[in-house]
């Protein structure tokens, strides 16, 4: 087998998957545009329901900790009430740094390291050339007990654009130190590895203070390696899990990875995966690829320290030959789990949510939330009473992509649509992030694509709008931007 071979065929088959897939996503969301907010997921339009007991949202500008050029923003809650966001921005040597920094609400963050924003002095993580940078395959930071933090990022492999691997590192002080990077995979071949998610666990009960433990899922190409013909043996994307444990606070404690666990042998190539814990044990989400090119969400759940068989979020019948670059988002809240995710069942693209009161082991009928032509790019978070507020970006009459936001009541009856922002309806503003802060206010990110660069931030809250405080996050005088770039 030779890099010119593998070269070849990973470059010519994912180029053709991606013009294919844009081709048909283009098609039909420029074809498409009937919807609804409404509960039976079909693509008749009806007005929203009815608030209930979801309210109307409030959003404030927060200044960005990133440089101009910022992208790629992905936000964590860490357990003592801190938001964590990790974001890539240029180096000034041709390359990239990755860099992170923890939020409080200024109102509590008192004195130290923090600007009047409540932004904590941003921390490199890693600087290199050689980071593999992508709008939809990005880094992210996960806060865990203790001040253990972990992150990740996408290497270059070097023998061709998408072969990259997912390096893993690990900070027991707090993000001042950080353990020797660890490949996360056991694979090595010039294939693609990424869209991870994670998920923090509880060390182990005789373990040190600062012991950290930590789920990880991840889409992984090791099948797609070329065999000596010059084509793949067995042409499928992979996820798989594997914990790794951080045994100590010293920069040269090395990580301790467990064994490789896989969860299904054949996903959709180049969606998001998404992981949450819930009462019964872990869950992944992820878009399955079934034979017949079928594309639904499928979620596995892990209990009793086994994996169950993946199954079918619900059965939306999205046939789709080529990868939409859109996966779903699963959270948790009160002891009830939903999944929120994009579909085009029919050529009607649609943003649905199910929920589940037994921890993914059944999901209620999907509810329509998006306002009626989605472009997708989904987030959940769950608060903590039972409820979700559900991000994503639709399109706008005018052809513009809108960022937008709504709450989804513990039966899960919507509230109003609530516009966050403008932003690109392509790939420019990336995917929102978003977490849950210590006051119940969430805490939003994403790569908005108008002027300067960089990355945008936004507080959103329950209620009635503060005096004098702006109602959309692009209002406020001095807020950072970026400029429109794809790839």
């Amino acid at each position: 087998m030779t890099t010119q071979l593998v070269a070849g065929f990973q470059a010519k088959a994912r180029a053709v998957a991606d013009a294919r897939a844009s081709s048909l996503l283009a098609a039909f969301l420029t074809a498409c545009g009937s919807g609804s907010s409404g509960t039976d997921g079909s693509g008749a339009f009806e007005p929203a329901s009815e608030p209930g007991d979801a309210g109307e949202l409030v959003v404030e500008a927060v200044p960005s900790p990133s440089s101009p050029g910022g992208r790629t923003p992905y936000l964590a809650s860490a357990p003592d009430g801190r938001v964590w966001m990790s974001w890539i921005e240029p180096s000034g040597d041709d390359g990239h740094s990755l860099r992170v920094s923890s939020w409080l609400d200024p109102a509590e963050a008192g004195a130290g390291r923090r600007d009047a924003s409540g932004w904590s002095t941003p921390m490199e993580v890693v600087r290199s050339t050689e980071l593999f940078v992508n709008w939809a395959d990005f880094s992210l930071v996960l806060a865990g007990p203790a001040g253990r933090l972990w992150v990740h990022w996408l290497e270059r492999g070097g023998s061709h654009v998408y072969d990259y691997h997912v390096k893993l590192t690990s900070s027991g002080d707090g993000g001042a130190t950080w353990s020797p990077p660890l490949t996360l995979h056991d694979d090595l071949s010039p294939t693609e590895h990424g869209f991870v998610s994670a998920v923090a666990l509880r060390g182990h009960p005789e373990g040190s203070p600062t012991e950290g433990v930590a789920g990880f899922a991840w889409l992984d190409g090791r099948r797609m390696a070329v065999d000596e013909g010059g084509a793949p043996a067995d042409p499928e994307m992979t996820i798989r899990f594997r914990r790794v444990r951080a045994s100590g606070t010293l920069a040269d404690d090395p990580l301790l990875p467990e064994p490789e666990d896989l969860l299904d042998s054949r996903t959709c190539e180049c969606c998001q995966t998404d992981m949450a814990q819930t009462p019964e044990g872990l869950v992944v989400a992820y878009r399955n690829r079934d034979e017949d090119e079928y594309r639904d969400i499928n979620l596995v759940r892990q209990t009793g320290g086994r994996w169950e068989e993946p199954r079918p979020v619900h059965e939306d019948g999205w046939r789709f030959e080529g990868c939409p670059v859109n996966g779903p988002s699963v959270a948790t809240s009160a002891g009830r789990t939903a999944v929120l995710w994009f579909t085009a069942p029919e050529g009607r693209p649609q943003v649905r949510l199910a929920s589940s009161e037994d921890s993914g082991r059944s999901f209620s009928p999907p509810t329509r939330v998006d306002g009626g032509d989605p472009v997708g790019r989904v987030e959940l978070v769950g608060g903590s009473d039972g409820s979700f507020l559900a991000i994503w970006i639709e399109r706008t009459s005018s052809g513009e992509g809108e960022l937008r936001a709504r709450l989804v009541g513990t039966d899960d009856r919507l509230g109003p649509t609530t516009a966050l922002s403008s932003v690109s309806g392509g790939r420019a503003s990336g995917f929102p992030r978003a977490a849950l802060a210590a006051d119940g206010s969430v805490l939003a990110a994403w790569a908005d694509p108008d002027g300067t660069g960089s990355v945008r931030v936004a507080r959103i809250s329950y209620g009635a709008s503060r005096a004098g405080r702006p109602t959309r996050a692009e209002d406020a005088e001095g807020s950072p931007t970026q400029d429109d770039e794809g790839g």
